[in-house]
């Protein structure tokens, strides 16, 4: 299944954000790939405080939009949207990651 991350806007912390989310939904579903004409998430600033870190994930189908009011709400929603549909983390390094497999295809999370 072809899949593509949008970034808006772009930077360093958007850019570590997409990275991650595309390594750990390639884990989980190895049918995802990257490419055009597939199913989009979009990382993106809402509107909002921005001395706040908030965030809004709208995922259907697999397609959708993970937000916050700050870069670095952005990477937390990003965090986020991976716990939501199972991943966890116990201890930094690969060893401290459980990625279960999962379809890409069936995350609805709001």
């Amino acid at each position: 299944m072809n899949f593509k991350i949008i970034s808006r806007p772009e930077g360093e912390v958007f850019a570590y954000a997409a990275e991650e989310l595309f390594r750990c939904l390639k884990a989980m579903d190895d049918t995802v790939c990257e490419g055009e004409g597939g199913l989009t998430l979009s990382l993106a600033l809402i509107d909002g405080d921005k001395t706040r870190d908030t965030i809004d994930i709208s995922v259907a189908g697999g397609a959708g939009v993970i937000g916050g009011t700050t870069p670095v709400a952005v990477l937390i929603a990003a965090y986020r949207f991976l716990r939501e549909l199972g991943c966890r983390w116990t201890h930094p390094g690969a060893g401290g990651e459980h990625i279960p497999a999962r379809a890409l295809s069936a995350a609805d999370i709001n």
